[in-house]
C-alpha cells in the first residue's frame, strides 16, 4: 500500500510483492455464506478444504486424533539434542 500511495508501483521490490501475494493465495478457495445488513455484514459460515479451522483434527484443549502424549515426548527428546549436546 504504501509503494502505491507514494507512486513507487514501478519499483523492483513490487513484482516480488505481487508474486508473494499471488503464491499466498494458491490455495484460497471454496465457498463462504455472507448475511448483509445495513452498513455492516455477518459472515455465517465457510466451506473449503483448506479451512484451518475444521475440527477434524482437533478437540477442545488442544487434543489432537493426530499425535499420541508419547509422540510428543519424542519429538521433544529429538528436538532437544542440539541444545544438549550443542558441540557435538
Amino acid at each position: 500500500g504504501m509503494f502505491l500511495h507514494e507512486a513507487l508501483y514501478l519499483e523492483p521490490v513490487m513484482r516480488q510483492i505481487e508474486a508473494f501475494l499471488k503464491e499466498s493465495q494458491a490455495t484460497v478457495s471454496g465457498e463462504v455464506r455472507i448475511r448483509l445488513f445495513p452498513y455492516r455484514f455477518a459472515i455465517e459460515g465457510i466451506v473449503s478444504r483448506y479451512d484451518r479451522m475444521q475440527a477434524q483434527k482437533g478437540d477442545y484443549g488442544e487434543m489432537t486424533g493426530t499425535w499420541s502424549g508419547e509422540d510428543v515426548k519424542g519429538f521433544t527428546k529429538i528436538l532437544a539434542n542440539g541444545i544438549k549436546y550443542p558441540f557435538s
